[in-house]
């Protein structure tokens, strides 16, 4: 994609500033409906619809995996079954590590949370995180089941997070206000201060539900100024739209930071956006002490050092074998899901395949979607031009080594329904 780009000296004044960003911005509009990006200019689309859809655009090429890694948070699943002895007992299965572009806040998990982005923000990196009962074991053919066990999920297990952490809240019920810290932490102190693993909250988008219109507030990056952007707004005497104001004496505790901070009136905190302070340098340590995590909790080991193509996350144990799925009849295995079992069971014709770690697994990219979801909120908003704004296996399931331990585990799950 061609840049857009313009050069802005003192002696530009900020109606022409404005002009000129006004002309980029339907430019840049045009391009994307152009590349099919967007429908047109007027779909509905989620805030950040059109730069997820040009990352996502990308994810076949290898090359590009490191841009979906800037924006993106890699999690995978873990899914265990009891089985039955004639079955052959326990047996679980791992989904390949897939990518999330932001979190949402809901109203629903508020109270959990205590209106915490903090508490929200350390539930979504835990490691040791609760299970989830789940409906039916995955063998089933026709949607008919092939085991009895009952089925436990260890869900959105995260191993990378991104440069750029987004957050969204749920504006359903919009007087539950969130308290956005400062800093948010995704390993401990330690990590913030010797490897700067630690995010920095830059800013917001705001939004008036009544005025169907965005805005956002941000600070400059030693926190001293604090900006308001609202496209819409006129400056006394006739002045430029679509500049930054300064606010007034303000702080970044009295207008970013916090659960009680200065907003315009009838506008709420719709997407915090949180940077990664040491770049990629924390990225990395995140994901090499993650990946030791994962390999100390759950025998999971993960086929790349780095985050320059997507690994693949094979199970080494003595105990449970891989299943290969194309001998495996009576069900499907995903290509996306490795599966293991003590034996392999009745249905399946031959037996396990390799499982070491493969030297090159097939990489499971995210496909860019078809269309793009739709939202209440309009992509078209003219702001600037004078226009009308657009809108838990708990404690015991900490390592495989013993599938007494996981059965003991799952049926403990259980017993608590």
């Amino acid at each position: 994609m061609r840049a857009f780009h313009c050069v802005i000296t003192d002696d530009i004044d900020d109606s022409t500033v404005s002009r000129a960003l006004g002309e980029h911005r339907d430019q840049l509009r045009a391009l994307l409906k152009k590349e099919k990006v967007i429908k047109n200019v007027t779909s509905p689309a989620p805030l950040m619809a059109w730069l997820y859809q040009i990352i996502r655009a990308q994810a076949s090429y290898p090359e590009c995996f490191q841009v979906l890694s800037y924006f993106y948070t890699l999690i995978f699943d873990i899914h265990n079954c009891t089985g039955s002895s004639e079955i052959g007992g326990s047996h679980l299965e791992i989904a390949q590590p897939r990518h999330r572009q932001e979190f949402q806040a809901r109203c629903n998990s508020y109270e959990t949370y205590g209106g915490s982005i903090t508490n929200f923000f350390r539930d979504i990196v835990l490691i040791e995180k609760h299970s989830t009962l789940g409906a039916l074991c995955w063998w089933s053919k026709d949607g008919i089941p092939l085991c009895p066990g009952q089925r436990v999920n260890l869900k959105d297990l995260v191993i990378s997070i991104p440069i750029i952490l987004t957050i969204e809240v749920d504006l359903e019920k919009p007087n539950m206000i969130w308290n956005f810290p400062e800093m948010l932490y995704p390993l401990d102190e330690t990590a913030a201060a010797d490897c700067g693993v630690v995010y920095d909250l830059v800013g917001h988008v705001l939004f008036s539900p009544g005025l169907n219109h965005f805005t956002a507030r941000y600070a400059s990056p030693n926190q001293t100024t604090i900006y308001t952007y609202d496209g819409m707004f006129i400056q006394k005497g006739g002045g430029a739209k679509g500049i930054p104001m300064v606010e007034q004496n303000a702080t970044f505790q009295s207008h970013v930071a916090g659960n009680n901070i200065s907003l315009p009136p009838g506008f709420f905190v719709y997407q915090a956006f949180y940077n990664l302070r040491a770049g990629l340098k924390a990225q990395h340590q995140f994901y090499k002490l993650r990946t030791k995590a994962l390999q100390e909790y759950f025998d999971i080991h993960l086929s790349q050092p780095n985050l320059n193509e997507l690994p693949s996350m094979t199970l080494q144990s003595n105990e449970l074998i891989r299943l290969n799925p194309t001998l495996c009849h009576a069900w499907t295995i995903e290509k996306d899901r490795f599966e293991y079992a003590p034996h392999p069971p009745a249905q399946c014709s031959a037996p396990e395949i390799d499982n070491t770690m493969p030297q090159s697994e097939t990489s499971h990219m995210p496909s860019p979607p078809s269309s793009l979801p739709d939202s209440e909120f309009s992509i078209n908003c003219r702001c600037g031009l004078g226009g009308k704004g657009g809108a838990g296996f708990e404690s015991a399931i900490w390592g495989w080594k013993k599938m007494a331990k996981l059965s003991n585990a799952t049926n403990a799950e259980i017993g608590r329904m």
